[in-house]
């Protein structure tokens, strides 16, 4: 998995690339709709790699 879910200061739900530490979206009130975010977050992530590999740079 790309990204992952971690409390912030606030009390709030930051979804967060596992790599770079870069947040995906704002955070979030709730730890589901965080859940939520993040199974569009790999998903995007997944897109971006199928059209990486469309152009010839490839990395999968």
């Amino acid at each position: 998995m790309l990204y992952t879910v971690e409390q912030t200061p606030d009390r709030k739900w930051a979804v967060l690339n596992t790599r770079t530490k870069a947040p995906y979206g704002d955070p979030l009130d709730s730890m589901e709709a965080a859940i939520n975010l993040v199974r569009e977050a790999e998903a995007q992530a997944a897109i971006d790699r199928m059209i990486a590999c469309r152009a010839g740079s490839c990395s999968i």
